[in-house]
């Protein structure tokens, strides 16, 4: 393959904003150190780098909102599963107590799951 600007040369890389092949003449390197063509593609990289930039941000932290939404709703069952137990001792009835503590347990559960698998992708 050809360089896009010079017909003449082998390219020896690819822009990756508009993917025209390059010599090592026309080689430039993005801050990040992406191979770029021009001031305009380098515009276009740093601002398709800033809105991923901003995604993962943002997905970071709906993640650790899940994570404290499952802690706080398996406190909240489990508060209401002992509130149940100590009803169920007089009237022997358990199912309530065993449910909302299952519950209980499901919730913390995939908070601790989810906490994890955050703290492996960071």
């Amino acid at each position: 393959m050809k360089c896009s600007n010079h017909n003449q040369v082998e390219a020896v890389a690819t822009c990756v904003f508009c993917g025209s092949a390059l010599c090592p003449s026309c080689v430039t390197r993005s801050a990040t150190g992406r191979v770029i063509c021009s001031p305009g593609c380098l515009s276009g990289i740093s601002n398709a780098e800033a809105a991923l930039e901003s995604v993962r941000r943002k997905t970071v932290g709906s993640n650790r909102l899940t994570v404290y939404f499952c802690f706080g709703s398996g406190l909240i069952f489990g508060i209401f599963a002992g509130y149940e137990a100590v009803g169920a001792v007089s009237s022997g009835r358990w199912d309530m107590a065993i449910f909302l503590g299952g519950l209980a347990a499901v919730f913390i559960g995939m908070g601790i799951a989810w906490s994890r698998m955050m703290a492996k992708k960071a």
